[in-house]
Order: structure tokens, then sequence, then C-alpha cells
């Protein structure tokens, strides 16, 4: 797999990306719960990523696809 193969153009592609690959690691096995510092030498910013399961809402089965939820909680400034 080659992380340049597909390029994220949006905020949308970019969580459906990442949708992806959470649920295809978890799907298999991987512990996805934790955090990562993502290294990515000279010319590229490095990132510190941290993922946590969060409890499902109730309504969350009725549009299991849906950013409606992502998105309020990207613009919620957590200070």
């Amino acid at each position: 797999m080659n992380a340049r193969d597909d390029t994220l153009s949006d905020d949308a592609a970019f969580r459906a990306e990442l949708r992806s690959l959470l649920r295809r690691a978890h799907e298999s096995g991987v512990d996805v719960k934790g955090g990562w510092e993502c290294r990515n030498g000279d010319g590229d910013p490095d990132w510190d990523v941290v993922v946590t399961e969060v409890e499902k809402r109730a309504d969350s089965d009725v549009d299991a696809n849906s950013d409606v939820d992502a998105d309020a909680d990207a613009d919620a400034d957590p200070r």
C-alpha cells in the first residue's frame, strides 16, 4: 500500500479514508486505540496521532457513514 496512491483533496475525503483505515484495522484484529508519533523526515510535518474509542450515540445506527457527528466534534474547542 502506498500512501500517495490516492489524493485527498478535502476534509470529507480525509475523514472517509481515516474511517476506512480504522475499520479495516479493527476488523483485522489490530488494537487501534493509543497514540503514535508519525515522523515524516525533512520537508513534511510530523504529527502526534491519538485514537480513542467513543461511546456510540443512540442515533448512530441511523446513518453509519454520516460525518455530522465528526464535524461537530472537529469544531469544538476543548479548552
